[in-house]
């Protein structure tokens, strides 16, 4: 009876869970069932019991909680450890605060970049046309929220964020925040993704070939759904980072020709995501250095657009032109006679 036992359940169960079977389990109910902000949270509570129960400054905090006088007597700086407590609880509020503003604006931006998205799929809408006209849908609904529900006293404008969820500075004195950072690494996520993932190659096959994607057994309508909320929720993370580390209040113009400014990098960089980043870089550097070159120089900031317009029209341009069938001809006679004489 024990071996026909035995045998039944080798065949229901022929493997013993693996370590790495849990390793898997708890993933799954980290990431998949936990909402992110709940997480951060029991991560932040995590880290705060390890603190006070395995460290000296988490013990001291312990003692100076039990009997203030007692652990005075014991030669304990209690006003050190208390400014210490202070600016750990600070800075922990702050870490938590600009976190979970990041992940709102990557949210709201997510469920924006649905909508395009879910037309697209469902009703075969034109993408572009569709986020051109919710830009004005975005635009009368933020004057609406800083012109009505939120606004700063009689000045049309939302109050300014508290200077705890500020988005820091890496440099002293510089413009540069976490921001930047923030933003390079998207960049080099997506870069990794694309190519380098599974995932990134059906939704480049997707994008370069619908009808093939479909035939190859690929979920076209999930993998399009995916790129618009994904896209959204990077634009959404961007405004956020935009309104943390320099506006830090919502005011008429804000974002104002970001939409098209990235088609247009986009175009230029040739939708690699590495060298949309560099493209973004130079873009930014004409663009906000141009107010100081006017201020120092003289030069008119009307120079910094030409130069923005003029690398936008040589570039699509160019692409257009490496395009054509004449163009093609002439490079393979040109690069076949090289050869030839080469050989």
């Amino acid at each position: 009876m024990t071996t026909t036992a035995l045998s039944s359940w080798n065949s229901c169960c022929p493997k013993r869970p693996q370590p790495e079977s849990y390793l898997f389990l708890g993933r799954g109910f980290l990431f998949d069932f936990l909402p992110v902000p709940v997480a951060i949270m029991l991560l932040f509570v995590l880290v705060g019991h390890i603190l006070l129960k395995y460290t000296i400054f988490g013990r001291s905090i312990i003692a100076i909680g039990e009997n203030e006088v007692a652990a005075q007597l014991s030669g304990l700086n209690v006003k050190l450890v208390k400014v210490a407590m202070y600016a750990f609880c600070g800075f922990c509020v702050s870490f938590a605060g600009i976190v979970l503003a990041l992940l709102a604006g990557a949210l709201a931006g997510g469920i924006w970049g649905m909508i395009p998205g879910v037309l697209k799929i469902t009703r075969g809408q034109n993408e572009m046309i569709i986020s051109i006209m919710l830009n004005y849908v975005a635009t009368l609904l933020m004057g609406v929220i800083y012109t009505s529900w939120i606004r700063d006293a009689s000045v049309p404008q939302t109050p300014a964020i508290d200077e705890a969820v500020h988005l820091p500075r890496i440099v002293s004195g510089m413009r540069f925040t976490w921001g930047l950072v923030i933003a390079i690494a998207v960049g080099l996520i997506l870069y990794y993704v694309l190519f380098w993932t599974n995932a990134g190659f059906r939704l480049r096959a997707v994008g370069y070939n619908m009808t093939a994607s479909r035939f190859n057994g690929i979920p076209v309508g999930r993998y399009m759904l995916a790129s618009f909320i994904v896209s959204g929720a990077i634009a959404g993370l961007g405004g956020s980072a935009e309104l943390l580390g320099t506006q830090f209040r919502l005011i008429n113009g804000f974002g104002a020709g970001y939409g098209f400014d990235g088609v247009a990098m986009a175009l230029i960089g040739q939708l690699h995501p590495i060298a949309t980043m560099l493209v973004a870089l130079f873009f930014a550097v004409l663009r906000v250095g141009s107010t100081t070159m006017q201020a120092a120089t003289g030069v008119p900031t009307s120079v910094s657009d030409i130069i923005q317009a003029l690398v936008i029209v040589f570039s699509v341009a160019g692409m257009a032109l490496t395009k054509l069938p004449e163009f093609e001809a002439w490079k393979n006679r040109v690069f076949g006679k090289r050869k030839e004489g080469a050989a």
